[in-house]
């Protein structure tokens, strides 16, 4: 799923929306496979920190074998 996003994903919707553990997707990162980019959004006068998991070099390779 994080391959195929140019922008990567959003942490809860990969939670919440497809069943992904948040201790699993800790683990991504910590091995290197995927980074988490915080991002702030402003929507109607209030503001939101977004976290988005993107694969790294290293998850791509590991996808590849």
């Amino acid at each position: 799923m994080l391959a195929r996003s140019k922008r990567g994903a959003i942490e809860d919707v990969l939670e919440l929306g497809h069943g992904f553990s948040r201790e699993m997707l800790g683990m991504l990162v910590l091995d290197g496979l995927a980074t988490v980019v915080t991002e702030t959004l402003i929507a109607n006068g209030a503001t939101f920190k977004i976290e988005r998991m993107q694969i790294t070099d290293a998850g791509r390779f590991a996808i590849r074998g």
